[in-house]
């Protein structure tokens, strides 16, 4: 009998070897699962190091209602929802996201300051950032708060690591803000006014569109220089995003000019901005390989098809309502370049308008 149970794998699981414990852990690309996973025991905390965490799929973080601490994620890759209490968000409200951080800020009906802080909702951790002390706007108790804070670009590890650079952008009704910071000083490294509000930022500049002269204007965050490239002719992009070394310039389009257009009727275009041509231009692609964009309503972002199983690029992944009455799905489309229309593949039972795309941080 005791040769009959030579090949039987340990029942004790922190016996299990290293090498299959790092291999599990590498794929592990759902949150929630490497969670999991380094609670097991010592061992495979071990295995699986924070510095090594895998990449993570995008998940749409939901909150139940306006200014509430609870929050639901959901995985299109996964089908999973999850739940997250996150006291910190309580009566504080976000726009966008940057790896994995928010950026929030007091809603108030009195005449309060806003009190911007970076907020992680998966770790809980937080940290208060300087502002402008400037009195919100105050338009009745209905209104509250006026201001609105964005990050633009937050580091990998910006609460532990005092060399990591917070960009954020501060829209009082006085005028856009852009700034950066760091927790040595704790102050506003830079500040000054800009035409619009800043999509991307890659490689020291920030990017924006300024509808009012038809262009894109790529703006050094230090040295200030400008670089303005018009948009294609009678175009212009609702959003610019940036992956694989690229900013890329997104409109969308639809066959309707009147009420709800059906999410099977959205298509986009991409335009990637070719900076090796003189003058530097925008040209249209069907083709952005690997890659898949998430939007959200104001901003969006890249991630590498190639990294998860069963997903595919090219495409891009967006949300809006059901639009018909009486009825208060959001729907979560995909769209892949080149195809006339898009496919539903999922929906979320929600009046929210707070839903928004973001891969989970560790730190």
């Amino acid at each position: 009998m005791e040769g009959d149970n030579k090949n039987v794998l340990p029942t004790n699981w922190a016996e299990l070897p290293h090498d299959l414990l790092h291999a599990i852990n590498r794929r592990l690309d759902d949150f929630f699962d490497f969670l999991n996973f380094r609670a097991v025991c010592k061992c495979w905390r071990a295995a699986a190091p924070l510095s090594e965490q895998p990449p993570q799929f995008p998940l749409l973080l939901e909150r139940e209602h306006h200014f509430s601490s609870d929050f639901e994620t959901y995985s299109i890759h996964t089908g999973k929802s999850r739940r997250l209490q996150v006291p910190e968000a309580k009566n504080r409200k976000f726009v966008g996201q940057s790896n994995g951080y928010l950026v929030t800020y007091l809603v108030s009906d009195r005449n309060d300051y806003a009190c911007p802080a970076l907020l992680n909702p998966f770790t809980r951790a937080e940290l208060s950032l300087p502002f402008r002390k400037l009195k919100p706007y105050y338009a009745g108790p209905n209104w509250g708060n006026y201001e609105f804070y964005k990050p633009i670009y937050v580091g990998a590890d910006p609460i532990r690591n005092p060399r990591e650079v917070v960009i954020y952008m501060d829209s009082a009704y006085t005028g856009l803000c852009v700034g950066y910071w760091k927790s040595e000083n704790n102050e506003w490294a830079l500040k000054y006014s800009l035409p619009a509000p800043v999509q991307v930022y890659q490689k020291g500049r920030l990017f924006i569109c300024n509808y009012q002269n038809s262009s894109t204007m790529a703006i050094g965050l230090t040295t200030r220089e400008t670089l303005q490239v018009k948009f294609p002719p009678n175009q212009s992009f609702r959003y610019l995003v940036e992956g694989s070394g690229m900013v890329l310039g997104i409109r969308q389009v639809s066959y309707e000019t009147r009420g709800t257009v059906p999410l099977e009727r959205c298509r986009f275009e991409v335009y990637r901005l070719d900076e090796e041509d003189k003058p530097p231009r925008w040209v249209k692609t069907s083709d952005i390989g690997d890659l898949m964009i998430f939007l959200n309503s104001r901003d969006g972002f890249c991630s590498s098809a190639s990294d998860f199983d069963g997903m595919s690029g090219n495409c891009i992944y967006f949300t809006r309502w059901n639009g018909m009455k009486g009825h208060s799905q959001l729907l979560i489309g995909r769209y892949e370049l080149g195809k006339d229309g898009s496919e539903v593949v999922g929906h979320r039972s929600t009046s929210n308008t707070d839903a928004i795309w973001i891969v989970p941080n560790f730190y």
